[in-house]
This record gives C-alpha cells, structure tokens and sequence, in this order.
C-alpha cells in the first residue's frame, strides 16, 4: 500500500447521504461500494482503476463510477476530490441510470478544474455547507436537463429515521408500522432507495462507526456500540467498503472525518 501517512491525511466529509473525500496519492484495497462516485484529479496526473488482479480497469482525469463496482484506486502526485452520492440521496438513482451500461463513465476534466481551488479552500475553513452545495451543483451539470425527479413515496421518508438506530427494528415490524407486507417494503425501499433494505441497514451502520472510530475508543468497543456483531464483522465490512481496515482510520494522521455525528 502507499504510504500516505507521511502524505497529508485524507480528508473525509459525511453529509447525511454523501461522502465528500479530499485527497493525495493513495492506494486502495479492493472495494465495492454502494455510490455513485464522482472523481476527478486537480493536476494533469490520472487517476487509475484496476480489478482485484491489477488489470487496468480506467485511467483519465475525470469519472463517474458506477455503484457496486469491485475496484481499486491509484493516485500518484495528485490531489483528487471524490463525491460520493448514496443510497438516499436524490442524485444517487439518477446518476446511477447515467453510468450503468459502463461501470466507469469518462468525464472532461475542464468543467471541475475551475471548482477544484473552490472546494479546496472551502475545507480549509471548514466551510462544509458551502462544499455540500458545490457538490449538489455539480451533480447536476451531469444529469440531463429533461432527467425526470425521482418522488420518493412518503412511507419510506417516515422510515429512513428508524433505521438509523443502532438497533434498527426488524422487517416484520417495520412493514406492520406502515400497514405493508413484508414483501411489497422490500420492493417499494429497493426502488426508492435504490438498494435492498438490509444492505442499507449496514452502510448506515458503516458510516456510524468511520465517525466513531476516531472519536478514541477502541475499536471492539465502536463495532458493539454501532450494530456489528463484533469486530470482525466491522473488519470486513470496512475493506469491502472502504479499501481499509479499521485500525487505519483510527489513525487521524492518515485520515480525518466530519460530518453528522454518530448516534
């Protein structure tokens, strides 16, 4: 792996369904993530996917990666900023229709270059309401101007709260709560949401545990607090999701996380 821990640390923003990621020359592990990914190099060095096998996957300067896609990342001697639209976030279906047919969407690297010193100086000053509607903005000169709203059907805005718990309330309860079967839920929160319910519950559980970890504690005591079985259950979930153990995002040196504070 690189050593970017000499490197300035990576710099990650959680909004409530958006990961904003500001950083230098890294390698990553394999990973598969549920996001639409927006990423884009600041200098004229690419940014390059490979497989699992290191078969080059993508290089450029700019890409829009489709969800779900098993890759690794390398960056050498160049800044990057990765937007990362989840599940739940209004652009994640519409982006997702965008870059289904290629996994790995080419992108012109002039129209984020002029944005690029913006969101820098913006994390900077800490100034992580400016970067979320920089991002919002920005996901929208992608889409095209006739793309059709998605409108989420309100059952599912009165259940995304309740999943946040750490001991989320099960299926069956939540298909009584809201006068459904267990099955039609399961199929009105995969098409609003745009991924399976119980895989939901565990990328929310995820990201409750990237803030806690470097809140000190140590990282048994975070997997029990947050929902995972145990510690290992967080250890894989963290390199399938992330390309990184737990043990290395404790290390604020290495990177350092804002956002929505973990319940």
């Amino acid at each position: 792996m690189h050593n970017s821990i000499e490197r300035t640390p990576i710099r990650a923003h959680l909004t409530d369904h958006m990961v904003i990621v500001n950083a230098q020359a890294v390698e990553t592990g394999p990973t598969r993530r549920p996001a639409a990914v927006l990423i884009w190099s600041t200098t004229d060095q690419k940014i390059a996917f490979s497989d699992p096998k290191g078969n080059l996957l993508f290089e450029g300067k700019a890409a829009l990666v489709a969800p779900e896609v098993i890759r690794r990342l390398r960056t050498t001697d160049s800044t990057f900023f990765s937007l990362n639209f989840e599940p739940g976030n209004r652009h994640f279906l519409p982006l997702s229709r965008l870059v289904a047919r290629q996994d790995f969407m080419p992108l012109k690297f002039d129209r984020f270059s002029e944005l690029s010193d913006e969101l820098q100086s913006r994390f900077e000053l800490a100034d992580y309401k400016g970067i979320e509607e920089l991002s919002d903005e920005l996901a929208l000169t992608l889409l095209p101007r006739t793309n059709a709203k998605h409108l989420r059907d309100e059952r599912i805005d009165l259940l995304l709260p309740l999943l946040e718990s750490n001991q989320p309330p099960e299926l069956n309860s939540l298909a009584q709560m809201l006068h459904l079967s267990k099955d039609r839920l399961s199929h009105l929160f995969a098409d609003d949401i745009g991924m399976p319910l119980r895989s939901y519950v565990l990328w929310r559980r995820y990201r409750r545990a990237l803030l806690a970890l470097q809140s000190g504690e140590k990282i048994a005591t975070v997997a029990h607090r947050v929902g995972f079985y145990d510690h290992a259950q967080m250890s894989r979930t963290f390199l399938t999701l992330f390309g990184y153990s737990p043990s290395i995002l404790k290390c604020p040196k290495f990177i350092r996380i804002s956002g929505i504070q973990s319940n």
